[in-house]
């Protein structure tokens, strides 16, 4: 006889769809949608800790997984806007500096 799924496993599955909807506002190249979406990363990361912390209370092993999809998909949107942040950041910041260097220099 198949076990009752847990009410934790219904909250962990809604815990991948916002970290999948945190990483498409993520790396949406239009402003304003990073902003948006950190209500979608904070849900997935501490809406995945409960669902798994009452997943494991519960015994569903299929709870857990889908919540801890969820908190590494909330974690991947801040990986790829660190990464996205720092490549900008040293691409404007050498930008800065060879113009700098130029106009010290002045011209020929």
């Amino acid at each position: 006889m198949a076990e009752a799924a847990s009410p934790a496993r219904a909250w962990a599955s809604t815990t991948i769809w916002a970290g999948a909807i945190w990483i498409v506002l993520a790396m949406l190249p239009v402003p304003v949608t990073t902003l948006i979406g950190i209500p979608f990363a904070v849900y997935a990361l501490l809406g995945g800790l409960a669902a798994a912390s009452q997943g494991r209370a519960h015994a569903d092993d299929l709870a857990v997984r889908r919540a801890r999809w969820g908190m590494r998909l909330g974690c991947a949107g801040f990986v790829y806007l660190t990464l996205f942040y720092l490549i900008a950041g040293g691409v404007i910041l050498a930008g800065l500096i060879a113009a700098l260097n130029a106009a010290l220099q002045g011209t020929p």
